[in-house]
């Protein structure tokens, strides 16, 4: 009897530690990965399986699940998106490694993270890095992926060129290096240039950067002779073209935003 009770006291405790463990990786994980925060992290464990292939024939197995919310199941965490297990893998290392090296500088390299994730979670491993890394550890990674650029601080960035004169060299001047180099840059400024005008909401759709030019200097003219020039609510866009004004109306339009078309049309095109 005495046995048993020392068991169950056992399991208690056993049970108790891995709620809190639970608690806290979910807290800490769902505080970043936005995709989906109507889950939470389980850990469960048993005794091994003799019949089981190793390592999980012996001691004791730790089983860690997603448990959503939503839907009130389970599922093993090696079920769930690649990204998400390498996201969750790295939040788990991380606190490890902050628990042993509490009060040691560290140096963290990381070399292309996020690769498995997509574009939006590549942002929430960005926010990993300002919010959970950078304050306490010096952070260095490359990336090839304009989604892991943080476009706000673009001062961080250095530009990595392997040249046959000078073999790899590391460099601020985006105007030294070749465009290969500096695409992953350009793409995350035109993402983020992309965004502003997602947002607007009065947007007007030009064909091309000509009639964004002209449009400017015709309404800052009328506005020096005491007229009414373009209001300035309006946002105008180039969209590369007449034929691509269709796609974007769609995209715009999707979005709830007040879209209008300027297109230009030449007199012998018209028919009377």
């Amino acid at each position: 009897m005495a046995a048993t009770a020392v068991e169950s006291a056992y399991r208690e405790r056993s049970k108790a530690r891995l709620e809190a463990a639970g608690l806290e990786i979910s807290e800490e994980l769902f505080k970043f990965w936005k995709q989906n925060r109507d889950s939470e992290i389980e850990f469960d464990k048993s005794a091994a399986d003799p019949t089981a292939p190793p390592p999980l024939n012996e001691g004791i197995n730790l089983h860690v699940r997603v448990k959503s919310r939503r839907h009130g199941v389970s599922v093993p965490v090696d079920r769930r998106s690649h990204g998400f297990i390498w996201f969750f893998s790295f939040l788990v290392y991380f606190t490890q490694i902050r628990s042993q090296h509490q009060d040691q500088p560290l140096v963290l390299l990381l070399d292309e993270p996020g690769m498995a994730l997509h574009a939006l979670a590549q942002a929430d491993f960005l926010q990993v890095i300002d919010e959970r890394l950078a304050p306490n550890y010096q952070v260095l990674y490359t990336t090839h992926s304009p989604f892991m650029v943080d476009s706000s601080r673009l001062e961080r960035v250095r530009l990595v060129e392997d040249t046959d004169e000078h073999r790899t060299r590391v460099s601020a001047d985006v105007y030294s290096v070749s465009n290969d180099t500096v695409f992953p840059l350009q793409a995350a400024l035109g993402y983020e240039i992309g965004q502003t005008l997602f947002v607007a909401p009065n947007t007007l759709l030009v064909e091309g950067p000509s009639d964004l030019i002209y449009l400017s200097l015709l309404s800052r003219a009328v506005e020096q002779r005491k007229g009414t020039g373009l209001d300035r609510r309006w946002a105008v866009t180039p969209v590369g073209g007449v034929k691509k004004m269709a796609a974007f109306v769609s995209l715009f339009g999707a979005n709830q935003l007040n879209t209008c078309l300027l297109i230009d049309v030449s007199i012998s095109e018209t028919h009377w």
